[in-house]
């Protein structure tokens, strides 16, 4: 998604992002995204270690 907003601006583009009726910007969106893999790769860590276990 940001690779595509990236590409988008450079070709001259105006993106507005919304969150819940709230202008935010595009680094809003990048902290969300790299929050929900930082999120994913915790819960992958914790299967694993769960897994080792059994």
């Amino acid at each position: 998604m940001n690779e595509l907003i990236e590409e988008l601006q450079k070709k001259g583009a105006k993106i507005v992002l919304y969150e819940d009726d709230r202008v935010v910007e595009t680094e809003f969106l990048k902290n969300i995204i790299e929050a929900h893999f930082d999120a994913e790769r915790y819960l992958q860590e914790t299967d694993d270690k769960v897994i080792e276990k059994d």
